[in-house]
């Protein structure tokens, strides 16, 4: 079919034409172009079934391990605004007056109007339904550049066949309302300044709408702000032919432009009571600290423990990688490749400001070296530009090649490229959000490398299957559950188990409690511990699998030795510690706490030679745990090997920089060997991470006195007299 022009078409500023597109766009040919009311029905048609579809299916989504403090922040700002400002409960609760509290706040007015639903049901309906026009916006946002409901169809599917982002939506109250708020004023920034010089008050009050949206959700939503007047300002100064043709006196349209962000400033702090009492100086102030948001969590990444303030700079970039589906990768690099001719044929700064608003946070988040942990949930708001642009990228590809022979090879490479996510979404939900791509090697290549059900959503599968099997539970008599995703799990027992008690417990200190079932994920585990077995507890009952992977386990408490050896431990009684810890770590060799208490057992009563006996067995079953290496580094300095004693000792140091012990002991090795002042670093890290450990202090007094400062001495003395 040959392309048609008709050169009588008048399309008025902002206007998206339905029939036939201009000429100069690569993805407008006529042939597509006819087909646009089909497509446009399409559209809303799938748009229509995500409202309806996604917040059903929340329903089957866990609780996830923020939800706990969000939902009662909710509640606080709630009672805040109800009482016109009198209750200020909120802001005395952790950090979380630093955020606005639109969707806590909205989800809460919800569920306490209605008695009977469950209020995690509530939030999820809702955050589903947040979802869902994250996806419908980001169909409109290719619309908008592209002027094709084909491709704004296209939009629809790469954005929920993006696993992560599709199970995200269900139970992420922080990220993905945000991000729907994000994409909302990217849109409204380019629809507004289509209509230029022309003010369109409809785009105007979605924009203002969207940001005040944005603000009230987290303070970042300012950065949506500079985003408009310097996208307004370009836009502005290459439109000036057309302002000045127009009369339009471009200074009174700036000033309207400036106002509509001063109105969305101030809605925007509506659900931010923190900025009610001073409104810039508080929101900057809370913007500051947001900005360098400093939090220590350790996870797993490259199959090293590493805390979140000290990730390799490649960490974010890394983890799209691994975490966006190969198509949508495929038509990101298409993008890039084809970039000079969509640039020529399309209004190149729209694009190119998408290229920007997606590309920009993850370069800062870089050159800032930002805190960051779960993978890339922190950066979701990014994923439905980078899908926008793999459209592009895609549909440039298909046109090239629409009127030849090859026409169909191009859709159906990529229908066959999408298959693979859908495969994973049918065959692991709800636990879509644990995906890695085919590229990385998909899960079972990531497990023990990276982490997996960070947000605990396989404790409610779990939770519910025990309840429904154990005859105790459904007689109502009275069963223990201990668990490593304490939040989650104690409100599914407690609104459908009352009667079973819920205790906490990490995996390192599993045994420290005595139960009957023990719940976990595979969270703040090391990897070798992972990857040779030691997760899950024998004997394993039920198992929550991801592509054949365990990523939340259900077992018994068959051992009873470990829990009674540790009692032993606490009083110091050593010989009857070894008499329950022995047959422990025999009936289960990878047992790694009963290993590691009687190394300490045996150090502790200097029986060297056993204590290293049981280190070469903890170091066979995990060479890189810390809890090894370390007693290892203590009995060579014991045994006057002081230079292997530093090698294991710096080990640890490296593996982990608030490793307490390590810094001590190498403190001491540094001291004994007249190195002073390296010494005393390692001494005043110490200090920084255990300021009322006493010895840490007698140690400084030491290192002072040997170093011949006996003033500096007696001060590290005093510290320690006043410790008890």
């Amino acid at each position: 079919m040959s392309k048609q022009k008709d050169p009588k078409i008048v399309v008025e500023p902002g206007e998206i034409p339905t029939n036939i597109l201009v000429e100069k766009s690569p993805i407008s040919l006529s042939n597509w172009s006819v087909k646009e009311p089909l497509f446009k029905k399409v559209f809303f048609g799938i748009s229509v079934l995500l409202l309806i579809i996604m917040p059903l299916l929340s329903f089957d989504y866990g609780i996830t391990g923020d939800e706990l403090v969000h939902k009662q922040n909710g509640e606080n700002v709630l009672k805040y605004l109800a009482t016109g400002g009198v209750d200020t409960t909120y802001r005395t609760y952790k950090n979380l007056y630093l955020y606005g509290g639109l969707f806590d706040a909205s989800a809460a007015m919800i569920y306490e109007n209605m008695p009977s639903a469950d209020p995690y049901d509530v939030r999820h309906f809702l955050n589903a339904l947040f979802g869902a026009f994250l996806i419908i916006f980001s169909g409109l946002l290719a619309r908008q550049l592209s002027k094709s409901w084909l491709l704004a169809s296209l939009t629809l599917l790469f954005t929920v066949f993006s696993p992560r982002l599709f199970g995200d939506s269900m139970n992420n109250p922080k990220d993905i309302p945000f991000a729907m708020a994000y994409l909302m004023s990217i849109l409204g920034i380019i629809r507004f300044n289509s209509f230029l010089p022309k003010w369109d008050w409809k785009s105007a009050i979605f924009l203002g709408g969207s940001i005040a949206i944005a603000l009230n959700i987290r303070v970042g939503g300012i950065l949506l702000l500079v985003y408009f007047g310097l996208y307004t300002l370009v836009n502005l100064y290459l439109k000036r032919k057309e302002f000045k043709a127009a009369s339009v006196n471009s200074t009174v349209l700036l000033a309207k432009a400036a106002g509509l962000g001063v109105v969305a400033y101030f809605l925007g702090l509506i659900f931010f009571p923190y900025s009610h009492a001073a409104p810039i100086t508080n929101t900057l102030e809370a913007l500051k600290v947001m900005s360098n948001f400093d939090v220590a969590i350790r996870m797993l990444f490259e199959g090293k423990a590493l805390w979140s303030d000290e990730i390799p700079w490649y960490y974010i970039p890394k983890w799209l990688s691994m975490a966006i589906p190969v198509f949508i990768l495929a038509g990101f690099v298409l993008f890039f490749i084809k970039l000079k001719s969509i640039l020529k044929n399309t209004d190149w700064l729209p694009v190119l400001f998408i290229v920007f608003v997606g590309v920009f946070p993850v370069v800062y988040a870089v050159a800032k070296h930002s805190s960051l942990y779960d993978g890339i949930r922190h950066f979701l708001f990014i994923m439905p530009m980078i899908n926008v642009l793999a459209v592009l990228g895609w549909g440039a590809l298909i046109f090239r090649y629409f009127e030849t022979k090859f026409k169909w090879i191009v859709p159906g490479i990529l229908a066959v490229l999408m298959l693979l996510p859908i495969r994973f979404m049918v065959a692991n939900h709800p636990n879509e959000y644990i995906y890695f791509n085919e590229l990385s090697g998909g899960i079972k290549a990531a497990y023990g490398e990276y982490e997996t059900d960070y947000w605990m959503n396989s404790m409610k599968y779990l939770s519910k299957w025990v309840i429904e099997n154990d005859e105790r539970i459904k007689r109502g008599e009275e069963v223990i559950v201990c668990t490593n995703s304490i939040d989650p799990v104690k409100h599914y027992f407690a609104t459908m188990a009352p009667k079973v008690r819920v205790l906490y417990a990490s995996y390192k200190d599993r045994y420290k409690q005595k139960a009957d079932y023990y719940l976990s994920i595979p969270r703040f585990i090391d990897s070798d511990l992972l990857k040779n077995g030691s997760w899950p507890l024998a004997e394993v009952v039920k198992t929550v699998d991801v592509d054949g992977v365990h990523v939340g386990a259900l077992s018994k408490y068959t051992d009873t030795l470990t829990y009674a050896g540790l009692k032993a431990v606490k009083v110091n009684d050593f010989n009857l510690a070894k008499s329950f810890l022995l047959p422990a770590a025999a009936k289960d060799p990878k047992n790694n706490v009963a290993i590691v208490e009687l190394i300490n057992a045996y150090i502790n009563q200097d029986s060297l030679n056993q204590a290293s006996y049981w280190v070469e067995k903890g170091l066979q079953l995990a060479p890189d745990n810390e809890d090894m290496l370390l007693p290892k580094g203590l009995i060579l300095m014991r045994q006057g090997k002081v230079a292997e004693a530093y090698d294991y000792i710096e080990r640890c140091k490296k593996m982990n920089r608030r490793n307490v012990m390590a810094f001590f002991y190498s403190a001491m090795i540094q001291d004994s060997q007249k190195n002073y002042s390296a010494a005393l670093d390692d001494l005043q890290t110490v200090i920084e991470q255990a300021p009322q450990f006493k010895q840490a202090y007698l140690l400084g007094a030491q290192i002072m006195k040997n170093s011949g400062n006996p003033e500096a001495a007696q001060k590290y003395m005093d510290y320690a007299n006043q410790m008890r």
